[in-house]
């Protein structure tokens, strides 16, 4: 392969899509990148997503059989005992690269990919409050839930990125674009919830049996620039590395909830939730790969790719700068150039 072509398979790697211009006197060219990303999130992990879970367990107590006769819920705390399991989807698509004559030392990437995954696991959440009647009664209580959760996501991401090579230096490129990524969230439950008043001294009792769901899309736009570096450790190959920094916006819609009581014949309830956040963050978009020129017209790139978000703020006041959010995986292309 010629150094020029391998080159700009290596520097296009570094900037997230592998380019493989093949004809270094054709004014355009393209490559067309297949792409897959194992993928791992541990949004579900988080204190905010525990705060969360706590704002949606408020609105279903306040809706349950508990408060049927007027009493209030009071004092509402999240317990210990959330096992929470991250979420790993494989995200499928491709990209398409361009770059042209009367723009040297340019390159421009459009990148799409879509998943979609369903976890399913055991769960376990403790909530404690204080149940108070009409009469101003407390009574303070434990509700602790045990059950089977599935988790089904429908993910979206698209991005945008230009990259420009140093005259000074083309081992080295300056790079920024625009993401986008979306969720469609869907989590459903079967859980036992049991109910221990301490001040009644009725002791533990098994309170109700519910079967829950509740939708929500996340929407996250974010802004990235940073800086490329590649290392030539053959003639056919070449290691890398992508340093970025990110600000991001991401926007929860929290949906309808919907919740039976089989066991006891209690009214279904439809909760319109008002947990609904919006969340600035900042942090890295880091990748470190390796690539393979296979031809003059085709080249293999494996990379691992981490972004880590830094909440900085969010409408609920919950989200903690110490407490971030990651999301990481294999992500491996081959470019086609033509």
């Amino acid at each position: 392969m010629k150094l020029g072509n391998f080159f700009k398979c290596s520097v296009a790697a570094t900037a997230l899509i592998p380019l493989c211009g093949l004809n270094a006197t054709a004014e355009t060219e393209f490559t067309f990148t297949p792409r897959v990303w194992n993928f791992t999130d541990n949004s579900t992990q988080l204190t905010a997503s525990q705060e969360t879970n706590l704002a949606l367990t408020r609105e279903l107590l306040e809706n349950s059989p508990l408060t049927a006769d007027g009493s209030t819920i009071e004092n509402l705390t999240v317990g210990l005992g959330n096992n929470a399991k991250s979420v790993n989807i494989n995200l499928i698509g491709a990209s398409f690269s361009v770059s042209n004559s009367n723009l040297q030392n340019w390159q421009f990437t459009a990148t799409a990919l879509y998943g979609e995954d369903t976890n399913k696991g055991a769960t376990a959440q403790n909530f404690g409050f204080d149940l108070v009647s009409p009469l101003g009664f407390t009574q303070s209580s434990l509700t602790t839930t045990n059950g089977t959760t599935s988790v089904e996501t429908k993910r979206t991401d698209i991005e945008l990125t230009s990259q420009r090579r140093l005259e000074s230096n083309p081992q080295f490129s300056l790079l920024g674009g625009l993401r986008y990524e979306k969720q469609d969230v869907r989590i459903s439950g079967d859980n036992t919830i049991t109910l221990a008043s301490v001040i009644s001294g009725f002791g533990s009792i098994s309170m109700d049996r519910t079967v829950a769901s509740t939708e929500l899309t996340i929407d996250k736009v974010s802004l990235r620039a940073g800086a490329a570096a590649y290392v030539p450790v053959t003639d056919q190959q070449r290691a890398y590395l992508s340093v970025q920094g990110f600000a991001a916006r991401e926007a929860a819609d929290v949906g309808v909830t919907r919740t039976s009581f089989p066991d006891s014949g209690a009214p279904d309830t439809v909760v319109q939730a008002t947990s609904d956040n919006t969340t600035w963050s900042i942090g890295p978009d880091i990748s470190v790969g390796y690539i393979f020129a296979l031809s003059d017209s085709t080249a293999l790139d494996i990379r691992y790719r981490g972004m880590f978000s830094f909440p900085v703020d969010d409408d609920l006041g919950i989200a903690q700068f110490d407490d971030p959010r990651s999301q990481h995986g294999i992500n491996i292309g081959l470019s086609i150039g033509f």
